[in-house]
């Protein structure tokens, strides 16, 4: 192991031991070793070497598209986020396909798991991403001859620790260091230090170089009636005691509040994935039950914000395992009372559900990745007692709500990420059904009945010329309100008044001007428009003279 002073001395020892050919691997989400990248990436540029980039979530700054919202808040960003150093690659990428020029060649890069929506902007990255599920993705490195690791670590007393990635990098620095490759490390001290299996032993390191950049932070979406819809229909299923795996995102938040909201207790927290969720429903004592190994949390890795690493970092609550025994089948079932709680983007009236991409003008587009969805669907429904939910938004809508396509079709034509005989509970935003070992005509006359009412007698007629319900099924008088109407009465207060229960995630007040903060209150507020008009053009003035004074 060798303590170099810099990114760019510690690149060129590891090219003097490699040669022309570097096959990289980067931790997914908050662990990149993005200054590693970008340092290997200018070195590709000068043709030293012959540069291939394996990683997934390659986190951006975020940047919200044109309008009043976007003026307001991506300067705001840029200030939140200014310290962070993304994958100058992907930046590139991105400019260059907006611009409809070609993307850069000087590296190859692929992934096994894109930032939803990602590949919406820059298309031309389509053909090469990597389908496969998280747990082999070691296998994956292996075949590739991976040469190369770079991360950021923790350390403790000398001891270096994966931090928020203990998934697959330990398994992967062992391999890489049976291909005689070289591990690089970012010492940085606001990684959290975390028990479990995390600890890299010092035989695995060749280089390490301190860097304290902050960490990414995750911000959050407000929930709408419909996230809050199906929250409360998830905590409708999940008993007290039970052992919970969820995601991050929208539906993560709002199943983290309803399970608050509901007083569900006794719940212990597994999964690959540790987000902000998990911490809200620790807080609000939900999640209050030590497993065998006396934790409340066990994870492969960690997304989220800066309380959540302070939470995990050296706390006896949490513990850090690979996703070899955190999405393992042989581990899971063992669980009792095991709920896997994942999402779906489309599902048809066999429950097939489609979770990674869809058919846009009879082009693919591959918006996501499978991550570890389907073992822990698979494994979930092998555990006594346990169930696998999946989480449909049921319409695709406009911002008034207004149905513009149904998420639920006659037959998928998509890639299938979920087969029949591996659905178990469906949810969307009108209810849940337990389709588990059900009949052709009852899981066809479930979907129907947990679409929107604007799509129903059409999926009646196909089931029907499908031959898949039974010819005197009818549509339950219960069902047949399947509207946004219906979903505003019944959420529509709890939306309004909470959209954000788990707060914003990042701490916009701190960076924002005096103008900034009071037209972010006029929002908040539901101020009219007269009065935002004349925020606003106090807040132009205000830039304008922040320019001035830079200037």
């Amino acid at each position: 192991m060798k303590q170099c002073e810099s990114v760019r001395d510690a690149v060129q020892q590891a090219i003097a031991k490699l040669g022309k050919k570097v096959f990289v691997l980067s931790p997914i989400a908050i662990g990149a070793g993005n200054e590693y990248l970008n340092e290997l990436g200018e070195c590709a540029r000068r043709g030293e070497v012959d540069l291939t980039v394996f990683s997934g979530l390659t986190l951006e700054k975020p940047m919200l598209p044109g309008g009043v919202r976007a003026k307001v808040l991506n300067p705001i960003f840029e200030r939140i986020y200014k310290d962070y150093t993304t994958f100058r690659f992907i930046d590139e990428c991105r400019e260059a396909s907006s611009q409809g020029k070609p993307l850069p060649d000087y590296l190859t890069f692929t992934s096994l798991y894109h930032f939803p929506g990602y590949l919406l902007r820059i298309p031309q990255q389509q053909h090469v991403f990597t389908a496969v599920n998280f747990r082999d993705t070691n296998e994956r490195f292996r075949q590739k001859s991976c040469n190369c690791i770079v991360m950021k670590v923790s350390c403790r007393d000398g001891k270096y620790n994966c931090g928020t990635n203990s998934d697959v990098m330990i398994h992967a620095m062992r391999d890489v260091k049976k291909n005689n490759g070289v591990v690089m490390l970012l010492d940085n001290k606001n990684v959290p230090y975390v028990y479990g299996s995390a600890d890299i032993p010092d035989e695995l390191i060749d280089f390490v170089v301190k860097s304290d950049e902050p960490l990414y932070v995750m911000p959050h979406q407000a929930l709408t009636v419909v996230e809050h819809a199906i929250g409360n229909y998830v905590s409708e299923i999940i008993p007290d005691g039970a052992t919970l795996q969820i995601g991050i995102g929208q539906m993560a938040d709002a199943i983290g509040f309803w399970m608050a909201k509901k007083g569900r207790t006794g719940i212990n927290g597994w999964s690959e994935l540790l987000s902000p969720s998990f911490l809200y429903m620790i807080k609000k004592g939900v999640i209050n039950r030590k497993d065998e190994h006396n934790v409340l949390l066990t994870g492969a890795f960690i997304v989220g914000n800066e309380e959540l690493y302070k939470f995990a970092s050296e706390n006896p609550d949490v513990r850090m395992t690979s996703v070899h025994e955190t999405n393992n089948k042989e581990f899971i079932q063992r669980i009792p009372n095991f709920h896997a709680v994942n999402s779906t983007l489309q599902a048809d009236l066999f429950s097939q559900a489609a979770s990674e991409g869809f058919f846009k003008k009879d082009q693919y587009v591959q918006y996501t990745g499978i991550g570890g969805q389907f073992e822990f669907q698979e494994s979930a429904m092998k555990s006594e007692g346990g169930k696998s939910i999946l989480c449909l938004r049921a319409v695709n809508r406009t911002e008034s709500g207004k149905p513009v396509a149904s998420s639920i079709v006659p037959f998928l034509k998509n890639v299938i990420s979920v087969p029949r005989n591996k659905m178990d509970c469906v949810v969307t935003e009108y209810g849940w059904r337990q389709v588990r070992f059900g009949t052709i005509h009852e899981r066809a006359s479930a979907m129907i009945e947990l679409a929107d009412s604007a799509y129903q007698k059409d999926l009646l007629k196909a089931a029907r010329k499908m031959n898949l319900v039974d010819a005197s099924y009818a549509i339950p008088k219960e069902c047949r309100n399947n509207t946004w109407a219906s979903l505003v009465a019944k959420f529509g207060a709890i939306a309004k008044e909470v959209p954000y229960p788990l707060g914003l995630g990042i701490d916009l007040a701190k960076y924002s001007t005096d103008g900034e903060k009071a037209m972010l209150a006029a929002v908040r507020e539901g101020a009219g428009l007269l009065k935002k008009i004349k925020l606003l053009r106090n807040l132009n003035r205000e830039r304008k003279e922040m320019a001035k004074n830079i200037n």
